[in-house]
């Protein structure tokens, strides 16, 4: 819940979010999933071949670089999914963007 408080206890609290989001992306779990779907070692996946970003007063942001635009797409789009569990390429969270870095934008909303 959202402190009602002080502009202070807010920022706080949006910090504290903004890390347990993190730390789901980053997650061993999800990381083993991608690794499992795509043959990408998780060193690999965390060593540069993700990346997650938060724009200010934006949705989070999840790329991915491959050299083959499709799997770079696939790879975004599979990792903003498992945020939530759920399969690539259903209904969108309309916080979330999922791009990647070589290839066309795969959308957001």
């Amino acid at each position: 819940a959202l402190p009602k408080d002080t502009d202070r206890q807010h920022f706080y609290y949006l910090e504290r979010e903004s890390r347990k989001m993190e730390e789901i992306a980053w997650s061993d779990e999800i990381m083993e999933k991608l690794s499992a779907a795509y043959g990408f070692p998780v060193e690999e996946l965390r060593g540069g071949k993700l990346q997650l970003s938060q724009p200010a007063e934006a949705g989070w942001h999840f790329y991915a670089d491959d050299k083959d635009p499709q799997t770079a797409d696939g790879l975004a789009s599979a990792w903003a999914a498992a945020q939530w569990n759920r399969p690539p390429r259903r209904a969108k969270r309309p916080t979330l963007r999922r791009e990647s870095k070589n290839a066309t934008p795969s959308g957001g909303g």
